[in-house]
């Protein structure tokens, strides 16, 4: 009884590593094929394999201009334009994903109704 112990506890970081790198890799691979069916459903350019966050929702501003909104918690949202022109006088951020402006709003709806504002008034459209 005390051999067959001594084996478990011999291969048990082994196995438990293992099960570890498994795990994280199917979670990834879940995350990623979420993220390409929701693009696919939704019309966003983000999925598998784009450069854009997947978290977020395509706008269409007009039938020239579209942008991704993500959502950053607490009435703070990144806009990443996908087509057309961004409005004039926004300040361009970049990160991992790309070129973005920030834009604080109560609700998507508010968001939307900005957006709508500044690209109309800027002439991104």
């Amino acid at each position: 009884m005390t051999a067959y112990f001594q084996a478990a506890v011999k291969y048990l970081p082994a196995v438990s590593l293992a099960v570890l790198v498994l795990t994280l890799l199917l979670l990834e691979l879940r995350e990623r094929g979420s993220a390409g069916s929701n693009a696919a459903r939704n019309g966003s350019a983000a999925g598998f394999g784009s450069p854009l966050p997947s978290k977020g929702y395509t706008y269409h501003l007009s039938a020239s201009a579209s942008v991704l909104i993500r959502s950053c918690g607490f009435g703070n949202y990144r806009i990443y334009p996908i087509k057309g022109e961004t409005p004039a006088g926004l300040a361009l951020l970049a990160d991992r994903y790309g070129s973005y402006f920030s834009l604080r709003a109560r609700s998507n709806d508010a968001a939307e109704r900005e957006l709508d504002r500044l690209y109309l008034e800027g002439g991104g459209i």
